[in-house]
């Protein structure tokens, strides 16, 4: 059943397989530790397969437990990794994984090709990842974690400030924040007059209500605002004030 939904060969793809290779972005490692190697949290590239096969853990307590390049096909890549057979190859695998793994059926040179369906795909064109659901957990964790997803604008958003206070040290938050504008206008197309508008800080809209917030907490417990470099270069070496007053 999964052969005849789910397809990895460039011959099925219509001409479009571009759309459904993987790149490695900045998603791929966001989330890993600079001390440790990078590895793509997709899998990718995904490892190859003579059949369509799901592979069990393997137990730590099995006697085969211990044990990034092109290659022109399967014997080739078994030859270069002395890997003497399929059920070889396959523990190999199971050694790696934690849980049960479906493995798709892939030659060596669709390494870095996701999976689709060629009906859907021929219709759509666009970029597609087809996975078959093996239990209800993957599904309502797919799910969760996709509606949970952060905006990739605020994303971005926040690495562009930490990358201005790394290389700025001496920026305060309102210098940030005109720097991250005057960039902001620069990869903006808009009139001089509203780039003028912005950049003399005029309120876009006005309101006949206005909010203001009151802290009531303790001041101890309350959100604080990095002094400038200045201001910390003033103070002597054993302050803790590093907040201003709000």
């Amino acid at each position: 059943m999964v052969d005849k939904l789910v397809s990895i060969a460039e011959s099925e793809a219509s001409g479009n397989i571009k759309l459904i290779t993987h790149k490695h972005t900045f998603t791929c490692y966001k989330k890993l530790d600079p001390g440790k190697k990078d590895n793509c949290p997709f899998g990718a590239p995904f490892l190859p397969s003579r059949n369509t096969i799901t592979l069990m853990p393997m137990k730590d307590t099995d006697s085969d437990f211990d044990a990034n390049l092109d290659y022109d096909g399967f014997d080739d890549f078994y030859a270069k990794n002395y890997i003497v057979s399929d059920e070889h190859y396959y523990n190999i695998i199971r050694a790696g994984i934690t849980r049960p793994k479906l493995f798709y059926r892939r030659t060596p040179a669709e390494k870095w090709h996701n999976p689709f369906n060629p009906f859907v795909f021929h219709c759509l064109q666009s970029n597609m990842d087809f996975q078959i659901i093996q239990d209800e957990y993957a599904c309502a964790a797919y799910v969760v974690e996709y509606v949970n997803k952060h905006n990739r604008g605020i994303s971005n958003l926040q690495r562009q400030i930490i990358q201005v206070m790394d290389e700025n040290p001496e920026f305060d938050i309102v210098d940030i924040t005109k720097k991250l504008s005057v960039d902001l206008l620069h990869a903006v197309e808009m009139p001089a007059q509203e780039a003028a508008w912005y950049l003399l800080r005029k309120p876009m809209a006005k309101a006949s209500v206005t909010t203001v917030y009151i802290p009531t907490i303790y001041p101890t417990e309350r959100q604080g605002i990095r002094k400038t470099w200045k201001e910390l270069h003033k103070l002597d070496d054993d302050c803790t004030d590093a907040h201003r007053s709000i």
